[in-house]
């Protein structure tokens, strides 16, 4: 079947100026894809970008924890409630959008708190492990036992887990999941990566391909 959905993800995808043209250009080509943000500047959105994420089949905004737990672990001051902010702008437009959170022992014991505060939100929680690569494996980030956390949350509305198997600990691979989703990622600077969990893999960039012939 060849590529048939794309990840377009960050950190911070917005920041790419041409970031409503890449939407397009994927769209147009007929793609389903989603957007992977830290949700930063999701509420200060232009109109031209808005419409573009339109056709996006869902925005999945990271979250690891509640409210300054967060923001320490993120290392960006005040941005949980910028993500919040967002969120309720997704909604009002009728955009379909997620969280995925990420659990370590340093944020693991916010986890009921961030549930019970995004209850009125009704958005979907999706919680996995740490995957110990990139700035996980420099700053040491230790995991927890996910088949406890699972366990505990199995019947909580909108909570959902986002592994395959409930296990302790994932082996180390450079295509974690990848081979599972068959998906294709581009990251903010335009690189095509063969797995999001380890960013070092890089085919190619995006810039190869003229997008003005789109416009």
């Amino acid at each position: 079947m060849g590529i048939v959905r794309l990840e377009l993800l960050g950190g911070k995808p917005f920041l790419r100026k041409d970031f409503a043209n890449l939407c397009n250009f994927v769209n147009k080509e007929g793609f389903l894809y989603t957007i992977i943000t830290n949700g930063e500047y999701l509420s200060s959105l232009d109109k031209k970008t808005i419409n573009a994420i339109k056709a996006a089949s869902e925005i999945i905004i990271s979250v690891d924890a509640f409210g300054k737990i967060h923001d320490d672990s993120r290392k960006r001051p005040g941005l949980f409630y910028k993500i919040i902010d967002g969120i309720q702008l997704l909604k009002k437009l009728n955009i379909k959008c997620s969280l995925l959170c990420t659990i370590n022992k340093n944020t693991a014991s916010s986890l009921d708190d961030l549930i019970n505060y995004l209850k009125p939100l009704e958005i979907d929680l999706f919680v996995r492990p740490t995957i110990l690569s990139g700035n996980a494996k420099n700053n040491n980030l230790l995991n927890v036992n996910m088949t406890e956390i699972y366990n505990k949350y199995k019947n909580t509305p909108h909570v959902f887990h986002n592994t395959v198997n409930l296990v302790d600990e994932i082996s180390e691979s450079k295509y974690y999941g990848c081979d599972i989703r068959h998906l294709l990622n581009i990251d903010v600077k335009g690189n095509f990566l063969l797995c999001h969990m380890d960013r070092s893999i890089k085919e190619s960039n995006i810039d190869f391909y003229i997008l003005q012939n789109y416009y």
